[in-house]
């Protein structure tokens, strides 16, 4: 019994551990996946610098995606990709991060946020 419990609960934390992706501009559960793609091919922004930001899903109802951050402006959508554009202020930016929360599903029970890095522009 005691070896049952011992698997069981093993096999529980490597099906936990292994459902959820979580790289820099990349969040996926299961078969749901979102991903941040940046006009600038880099993985930061820089302060005070307009930069198309796309939100790509996959497995995703786009009707129950919430995208919240500062500076972020919706500019539409097509094709499973929200096109949004971003320009960050320093008042925005704690520690050079920017946080932009994700929140998807019919309850809203998928959540995550990105932590973008930033840089001043030169």
């Amino acid at each position: 019994m005691k070896k049952l419990i011992i698997i069981t609960l093993l096999f529980i934390f490597f099906n936990c551990k292994n459902s959820v992706t979580k790289e820099n501009l990349t969040y996926q559960v299961k078969e749901k996946r979102i991903r941040i793609e940046l006009s600038n091919n880099k993985k930061y922004l820089e302060y005070n610098t307009p930069i198309k930001m796309n939100f790509i899903l996959s497995n995703i109802d786009p009707n129950n995606l919430s995208i919240v951050g500062c500076g972020i402006k919706i500019l539409g959508y097509k094709e499973n990709r929200f096109e949004t554009e971003i320009n960050v202020s320093k008042q925005c930016g704690k520690n050079n991060i920017l946080n932009v929360r994700v929140e998807f599903g019919k309850e809203k029970q998928y959540n995550h946020e990105f932590n973008i890095p930033l840089k001043k522009t030169k």
